[in-house]
Order: C-alpha cells, then structure tokens, then sequence
C-alpha cells in the first residue's frame, strides 16, 4: 500500500511540475479553444502576453437601471474567492444609456478562467435583466485588448 500511494504521489508532482514548467515557458504556444474568447487569447499570444503571471482582466456589464447595477455589484463586494481578486467594482453610466458594471479581477489569463468568471457573473446579471458587454486586459501601458460579447 505504501509502495502504491508513493507511485501516486509521484504521477501528481511530476504533472504539477510538467504544468508549472508548461505554463511559464514563454517560447511554447498554448492551445485556444474555438471561440469569441479563444479568439482574443490566441490574440493576446500573438502579442507576446506573458501567461504564466496574473493580469488585470475588466469584465463589463449593463443594466437599465443604477439599482439592478449596484445589486450585482454587493453580490461581489461579499464574495471571496481565493483565485479572485477583485480590485476594483464600480458603476458608471453606459454609452448607450443603462448603468455599466466594471469588474476588474487579477487572475492567471487563461481560457477556463476567463470563461468561468463571464459564466458565474452572466448568471448573476442575468437575474437583473442585465447582459455582458465583454472583457478587456491591459496588456501594454497605452494599448487595453478588449473583447465585446456583442449581446445586448
């Protein structure tokens, strides 16, 4: 039994430190999924973002009104999540009318974090008749990368 659970043991290290090495090698390309988001990843490799360090990701949405705004935004003000970090909630009036919700989370840029945060606040907006305008990263000091949802 302990010959087994050290075999185990040894299987899990050795894939941590494949995906460690993997992740922080700026020479190897990662793989996108096909869609809006793998899109603008694949974007972001093209213009030499370094993955392997957390980035500033907005995420925006749209209300018709400050109130349905400022309730998502409470939702976020309570939550804690470790592979979050939220640094900044705010609201402000949208382009075309309606309150616009900015979230700005520091996370890993990645596919399934990407998604996975758009997915758990789509869901969250969606109960205030809201919708997501998209995500943006600052990649450069003067050039934000941003990807429009284009739903509304």
């Amino acid at each position: 039994m302990k010959v087994s659970l050290l075999v185990i043991l040894g299987f899990i290290c050795s894939l941590l430190l494949a995906s460690a090495v993997y992740a922080g090698s700026a020479d190897e390309k990662i793989t996108f999924p096909n869609d809006e988001n793998g899109d603008v990843l694949r974007e972001l490799q093209k213009k030499n973002v370094d993955f392997s360090v957390p980035h500033k990701i907005q995420f925006f949405a749209v209300f018709r009104t400050q109130k349905m705004a400022d309730i998502v935004a409470k939702e976020y003000l309570k939550d804690n999540f470790p592979n979050e970090k939220i640094g900044v909630i705010e609201t402000r009036p949208a382009q075309n009318g309606g309150m616009e919700l900015e979230l700005v989370v520091k996370m890993l840029l990645t596919h399934e974090n990407i998604t996975g945060f758009e997915n758990r606040l789509a869901e969250r907006v969606s109960k205030q008749d809201g919708y997501l305008d998209g995500w943006g990263v600052l990649v450069k000091p003067s050039v934000l990368t941003h990807h429009s949802s284009g739903t509304g």
